[in-house]
């Protein structure tokens, strides 16, 4: 497997309560049979603060721009 990621840009909220990250991704899984799968793009991960902590609350799937 590999994993690359390259964070462009985040932005958090006025509040300080909320905050998204856009990140280039690019993954490469093999399955026990050894069958790769690519994913490639630019994905968007959106976080909520509760308390201290961030959770991350959802994401995008993989958005490809040629």
């Amino acid at each position: 497997m590999r994993y690359v990621r390259e964070t462009k840009k985040v932005e958090v909220s006025e509040q300080g309560d909320g905050a998204f990250a856009v990140v280039d991704i690019d993954t490469l899984w093999r399955d026990p049979e050894g069958d790769q799968m690519r994913r490639q793009g630019r994905v968007c991960k959106v976080y909520l603060k509760v308390g201290q902590e961030w959770k991350m609350t959802m994401h995008t799937g993989v958005l490809v721009y040629l």
